[in-house]
C-alpha cells in the first residue's frame, strides 16, 4: 500500500483556542513572576527591619544605662538626703523601663513579656537598694501571665513605686520586714496587690511624687486603687480591667 498523508485542517476556533490557552499561560506566568519579585523585596525589607529594630533596641538600653549612671553620679556627689532620695527614685524609674529592654530580647515587637521573671527581676532591685538600710524580703507571686511591653512597662512602674514606698516607709530604720507582690487575672481582671508588715497604712501620709504617679498610672489603665490597714501591715490593690490593655 502506498503510504496515505493525512491532513489535518485547524478551524478558526481551534486557533482561537490554542492562542487564548497561550495568552493565560503568559499572563500565569508573569503573575507568578511579579509575586516572586514582591515576596523577595518583603522578606528583605522584613530582614532590613528586624535589623533595625535590634539596633533600635540596642541604642534605647544604653541609653537608659547611661541615664541612671549620670543620675547615680548625681546623686552621690549630692550632701542633701532628700535630693539624694528624690534621684534615687528617679533611677529607679529609669530602670524599671531598661529591664524590659536587658532581660527581652523580643524578635517582634508584638511579642508579650512574661511578668512573673519580669516583676522578680525588678523586685530583686528594688531589695537590693533597701538592704542597704533595712533587712528587707520581697516575695513575688504571679500567675502564668504575659503582656505587652507597654503594658507590663506601666504596670512595673506602678509595682515599683509601691514596693519602694513600702521598703522607705513601713518599718523603723534598722528593722526587717517583709514586702508580698502578688499579680493575678480573675473575672477579666488583673489585679495586682502589695503587702507589707511593716507599722501599718498611716492617715495622714504625704502625697509625694510616687503617690502622684501611682494614681496617674492606674487612671492610664483605667484601673482602681485601694489601701487598708491589715491585721499586721498595710495592703495596697490595683485592680485593672482587661479591656485597657493592648490597645
Amino acid at each position: 500500500m502506498g503510504g496515505l498523508s493525512h491532513e489535518v485542517e485547524y478551524s478558526s476556533e481551534h486557533w482561537f483556542s490554542l492562542g487564548l490557552f497561550a495568552a493565560i499561560g503568559l499572563c500565569l506566568a508573569a503573575v507568578s513572576e511579579g509575586l516572586r519579585v514582591e515576596w523577595e523585596r518583603a522578606v528583605t525589607a522584613e530582614k532590613q527591619k528586624a535589623i533595625l529594630l535590634r539596633e533600635l533596641r540596642h541604642r534605647t538600653k544604653n541609653d537608659f544605662a547611661l541615664a541612671a549612671a549620670i543620675l547615680r553620679l548625681q546623686a552621690k556627689a549630692q550632701s542633701s538626703k532628700e535630693l539624694q532620695a528624690a534621684l534615687g527614685s528617679a533611677i529607679s524609674r529609669i530602670e524599671t523601663f531598661e529591664r524590659t529592654h536587658q532581660e527581652f530580647d523580643l524578635p517582634d515587637s508584638g511579642v508579650d513579656i512574661p511578668m512573673r521573671p519580669y516583676l522578680e527581676g525588678l523586685c530583686s532591685s528594688v531589695s537590693a537598694r533597701a538592704s542597704d538600710d533595712n533587712p528587707i524580703r520581697i516575695q513575688v507571686a504571679c500567675e502564668d501571665i504575659a503582656l505587652p511591653a507597654k503594658d507590663a512597662n506601666t504596670i512595673g512602674l506602678i509595682c515599683n513605686e509601691l514596693v519602694t514606698n513600702a521598703c522607705k516607709h513601713a518599718f523603723d530604720p534598722g528593722s526587717p520586714g517583709n514586702v508580698s507582690v502578688t499579680l493575678t487575672r480573675s473575672n477579666s481582671l488583673l489585679s495586682l496587690v502589695v503587702a507589707d508588715d511593716g507599722k501599718g497604712c498611716p492617715e495622714d501620709a504625704k502625697d509625694g511624687v510616687g503617690s502622684q504617679l501611682i494614681r496617674l498610672l492606674v487612671a492610664q489603665l483605667e484601673g482602681n486603687l485601694a489601701r487598708q490597714a491589715i491585721e499586721k501591715g498595710c495592703r495596697v490593690s490595683v485592680s485593672i480591667p482587661e479591656t485597657s490593655l493592648r490597645r
